[in-house]
């Protein structure tokens, strides 16, 4: 009799070690498929991110090849080479103002073709630490960045105007000082623009800063790229601005003569 009840506890010990077993392999087996499931739902969300991106980004090449070639796109444009599951769209938005960060020396270039009024230039964040430095004397990085202002007519005639920043008049430079530039910029200078003007550089001197030309019924300064795709779980947008062709900034210096130049 106690070999009998011996043998149930036995079998019974047996029978639960084997459920324990039993539930382990099922944990085991459903951890391992349910990693194999998020690994595949990782990768193709993965691809779908790389494929969208990848959508988006030819969008913009769309426009700028469109823009180089003075075929400027309006309203919506779908993206010629959109994957059967990601559709794509961009738009090119023409801007009449210029908002941009120039280093010292580098110039920005304003096409003021058909136009007579004044443009209100703006430059130097007043939060920006490394463009609102304090007035020290003359020379590179030792005072917020004062400004030339170049007027070209479409003859070739320049007429050339200098700004201190409105916080620092260095006196021994011979510049005019600009007025106080409001909240957010430093500096400001009203400039007319004389009849048959063709364009405005502007270069910064001392330091670099963040300028904005404004006007009312400026021509097109810059074009804006918005591009969009989406597929699947993703979506991406690429902003991208354009500025109109000119040329660089050392060519200011440069003497040009369709014969020989004689010294």
């Amino acid at each position: 009799m106690k070999n009998r009840n011996k043998n149930k506890n036995y079998s019974g010990q047996i029978g639960l070690l084997l459920l324990v077993i039993l539930g382990l392999l099922i944990t085991l087996v459903m951890s391992v498929a349910s990693r194999s499931l998020s690994d595949v739902t990782l990768a193709r969300q993965e691809k779908e991110q790389s494929a969208t991106f990848t959508v988006a980004e030819s969008g913009v090449e769309e426009a700028l090849r469109s823009i180089r070639i003075g075929n400027i796109p309006t309203g919506v444009s779908s993206i010629a080479d959109s994957l059967s599951s990601i559709t794509g769209q961009y738009t090119v938005l023409p801007l009449q103002s210029i908002q941009i960060y120039m280093r010292e020396g580098e110039v920005v270039h304003a096409n003021l073709v058909g136009y007579t009024g004044t443009i209100s230039v703006s430059w130097t964040k007043r939060a920006a630490l490394g463009e609102n430095v304090s007035c020290q004397s003359e020379g590179s990085g030792m005072a917020p960045a004062a400004l030339e202002v170049a007027l070209v007519s479409s003859v070739g005639v320049v007429q050339r105007q200098y700004y201190n920043a409105s916080n620092c008049p260095l006196s021994g430079n011979g510049f005019a000082t600009a007025s106080a530039g409001g909240v957010d910029y430093l500096s400001t200078v009203n400039v007319a623009v004389p009849a048959g003007t063709s364009y405005m550089r502007l270069r910064a001197v001392y330091n670099g800063a963040t300028i904005n030309v404004s006007g009312i019924s400026l021509p097109s300064q810059l074009y804006l790229i918005q591009s969009r795709a989406e597929g699947g779980d993703s979506k991406k947008e690429i902003e991208v601005k354009r500025t109109i062709d000119y040329p660089a900034g050392v060519f200011d210096f440069a003497v040009f003569s369709g014969t020989t130049i004689v010294k």
